[in-house]
């Protein structure tokens, strides 16, 4: 991996100098490892529930990575090189704005069944194929980044938001093949899957009441089940028996 010294080699020593070779040395290491773990992962294992729930991980893992690396040491490397680089012709640095977040929700995914199972792989390894290229293709950017000589700003920004671009689309991909290697598990472990359904419907709450002392209740209010602290929420408690949340009326948020 690169060492620290021979990042960006000619830029002058200053405090953001360091904190920029941090963040591109950090890119390259999380590029390093999310490339290493889905590699490992192609061809697809066979169909076993273990397997698949491995499997599983290391995708949401990586899609993790992905989103961290673009929503937190991108932008501040960006910012970075605004505040230490030269520009040819004196043209002054803008800081570029973070890459756009791009959420894929439970609406935008199909719903698969057991027997799709073949097409829900092919589909899953493709999709694998296509996150490693971008990504290989992300971290080939950060390594012209981190062995760049002089200081041309204009450049080395130019560089910077050609990787930026490339993990905006990992990103977005590598949800795309979460919602797949969730799929695969649910195909391959059906009880699984009704246990994640069930959780799903215990949290998700029927109604919502605004209460004062909501985080101190021991009886849900509505059906008079014991309440504990393992039903306490950031801004009150929830009752799965009756599904009902309680918060209190100046801390209400969308989190429960």
């Amino acid at each position: 991996m690169t060492a620290p010294e021979t990042i960006l080699p000619d830029l002058a020593d200053s405090p953001d100098a360091m904190e920029l070779r941090f963040h591109v040395r950090s890119l390259l290491q999380d590029l390093d490892t999310t490339l290493a773990s889905l590699n490992a992962y192609l061809p697809l294992p066979p169909r076993e529930p273990a397997q698949m729930w491995r499997l599983r991980g290391i995708v949401g893992d990586a899609t993790v990575a992905i989103e961290h690396d673009a929503q937190h040491h991108l932008p501040r490397l960006l910012e970075l090189i605004a505040a230490t680089s030269e520009n040819d012709e004196q043209e002054a640095i803008r800081p570029a704005s973070a890459p756009r977040e791009t959420k894929i929700g439970d609406e935008d995914l199909p719903l698969f069944q057991p027997t799709q199972e073949a097409a829900v792989r092919r589909e899953l390894e493709t999709s694998l194929g296509l996150v490693l290229k971008i990504l290989s293709e992300a971290q080939h950017r950060f390594s012209e980044v981190a062995e760049m000589r002089g200081n041309n700003g204009r450049r080395l920004r130019a560089v910077a938001l050609q990787a930026a671009a490339h993990l905006r689309v990992a990103s977005v991909a590598a949800q795309r093949c979460l919602a797949l290697a969730v799929a695969l598990h649910h195909i391959a472990d059906p009880a699984a899957a009704a246990a994640e359904a069930r959780d799903q419907e215990f949290a998700t709450p029927l109604r919502e009441i605004s209460l004062e002392g909501a985080r101190a209740l021991q009886t849900c209010p509505h059906c008079g089940a014991p309440l504990g602290s393992g039903d306490r929420t950031f801004t009150g408690s929830y009752c799965e028996n009756c599904r009902t949340r309680y918060f209190e009326p100046a801390q209400r948020t969308d989190s429960t």
